[in-house]
């Protein structure tokens, strides 16, 4: 917001000098470079808004599923995938309502989704488990813009996107169904891949929690400055 602002101003109705608005076109372009932007949506389709809701029965003991699907075009995915192991062991590190001690725990990347539901939780049931998440990242990756009028403008962001669905394994239940896309960029940045690890860190704590419970933290950038967030 504060980029679009910089550039609502008409540098041509400055009076003065023409150093002046010289100087004026510098302090605009130093705006757009110290502005970085983060939004956040959530698209919930069923059950509490985050898995450790207020008002809702603790999940017990619990299996986190992560699997991938990914573009057919997607690059380097095996380092993505890395990143996504990290990045959930991180964010369920400390699960506030539920147990993730054995029987329970962080499984291994697969593809939970080719087994019929029904049988899924019927084998976590008989191995003690509670509850089962289900955690299908679809996009971990930065993007590049850029735009060819006056001014010239680029930039690049981070994104994750990611669905979690949440199951009751001894009653076939749907606890928590929801998509969370984040994205943080600005103008004038280059985010590299790994970049986008902390953001997902990030977005999955608040979507166990409601809460971030920490700023993501990536290696020589200055702290986060947000400018607005919508969140459905």
């Amino acid at each position: 917001m504060c980029a679009w602002y910089a550039l609502a101003v008409d540098v041509s109705s400055v009076r003065g000098s023409s150093s002046w608005r010289r100087l004026l076109l510098v302090g605009m372009t130093a705006l757009l470079f110290a502005c970085t932007w983060t939004r956040s949506d959530q698209y919930l389709a069923a059950g509490r808004e985050s898995l450790c809701a207020q008002g809702f029965a603790p999940l017990g003991v619990v299996a986190v599923l992560p699997e991938t699907a990914w573009r057919f075009d997607q690059k380097e995915r095996a380092k993505r995938e890395a990143m996504i192991e990290r990045a959930i062991a991180k964010a369920f590190a400390d699960l506030p309502c539920g147990s993730l001690a054995p029987p329970g725990g962080v499984e291994p990347l697969a593809v939970w989704s080719i087994h019929s539901e029904q049988a899924l939780l019927a084998s976590l049931a008989n191995r003690g488990i509670d509850s089962a998440v289900i955690v299908r990242v679809e996009e971990l990756t930065p993007r590049l813009a850029i735009t060819f009028s006056l001014p010239f403008l680029w930039g690049s962001s981070s994104e994750a996107d990611f669905r979690i669905r949440a199951l009751d394994t001894r009653h076939a239940t749907v606890l928590a169904d929801f998509r969370v896309k984040r994205v943080v960029g600005g103008f004038f940045q280059l985010r590299p891949p790994s970049w986008a690890e902390p953001e997902l860190a990030t977005a999955l704590r608040r979507s166990i929690t409601g809460i971030p419970a920490w700023p993501p933290k990536m290696p020589s950038v200055p702290a986060e400055r947000s400018t607005g967030s919508a969140t459905r």
